[in-house]
């Protein structure tokens, strides 16, 4: 928009989604004939089930785009989403341009105390449906964020016979959406979700080439090295295990794995991988 050397544009957008769906299932017995196919020549009610689901998403996004001289670029980009999968409280959040992303992929109504068809429920000797609650609800959930820090070089020397790039990373995941377990007493419902968890991956990749000339041959040879380290660096707190003396000087053996950790062969457990096979 500036003559010269100084060009710089903007962008700014809007998208809204939604989905709403509704479901109707209906069964009935005693087909009198094979070729009497409607519900009317159904002699036995069976069942009839249905349910309706909505959801709704809301972005602002916009970018910044600054270039000196054709040769210089500063860009900046910003997003601003909205998920009706949390409460109005904690609805919205802030994306920025250094790496930083959203997740919201829960359940549609994970912070609402909600009801749903319960066991039957005997009464005078029959069983009657019941309605009930049948999951713990959270109020308080939030966006799942992901940040992504990353510093990399490449370069070329040699006449651009030897080229490369170095890049190191730390990718943050922070209020991880999971759903802890849940005390045997309470095996009747299902845990309600949290912002419980932090896992970081830190690593480094190289990459390295060689491209030369043997006479009229081109050739060109690549490898690659990579190194990652995954830790879930904020859980349900530390793993404590060992023997203990107790006051009358025998021993005795205490972990509180189940208490700091979720999972059976593969778990997830601060200061270690996540899912990592237990032993």
């Amino acid at each position: 928009i500036f003559k010269g050397k100084h060009d710089v544009a903007a962008l700014v957008g809007y998208e809204e989604f939604r989905k709403w769906a509704r479901t109707t299932d209906i069964s009935k017995k005693g087909m009198l004939d094979t070729s009497l196919t409607d519900f009317d020549a159904l002699t036995e009610p069976d069942y009839i089930d249905g349910s309706t689901t909505e959801f709704s998403s809301r972005s602002i996004f916009g970018r910044v785009t600054y270039t000196y001289d054709s040769r210089y670029l500063f860009e900046a980009n910003v997003r601003y989403d909205g998920s009706s999968r949390f409460s109005p409280e904690n609805r919205w959040g802030i994306f920025p341009s250094w790496g930083r992303l959203g997740n919201n992929s829960i359940g549609n109504y994970e912070w609402q105390a909600v009801y749903a068809t319960a066991p039957h429920y005997a009464f005078g000797n029959k069983e009657v449906p019941g309605l009930g609650m049948g999951s713990f609800s959270n109020y308080n959930l939030e966006w799942e964020t992901t940040t992504v820090t990353n510093l990399g070089i490449d370069f070329s020397m040699l006449k651009n016979r030897l080229s490369g790039t170095v890049e190191v990373y730390n990718k943050l995941t922070d209020g991880i959406l999971y759903n802890p377990t849940l005390s045997p007493t309470l095996s009747g419902f299902s845990s309600p979700r949290q912002n419980i968890a932090e896992v970081t991956n830190k690593g480094l990749e190289i990459t390295l080439g060689w491209n030369d000339r043997i006479g009229s041959v081109s050739y060109g040879i690549s490898g690659n090295f990579s190194y990652n380290k995954n830790e879930v660096t904020k859980y349900k707190g530390e793993l404590v295990r060992g023997w203990q003396q107790n006051a009358d000087g025998s021993s005795t053996y205490y972990t509180n794995l189940g208490e700091v950790s979720t999972g059976d062969l593969q778990r997830v457990l601060e200061g270690h991988m996540i899912n990592e096979f237990y032993v």
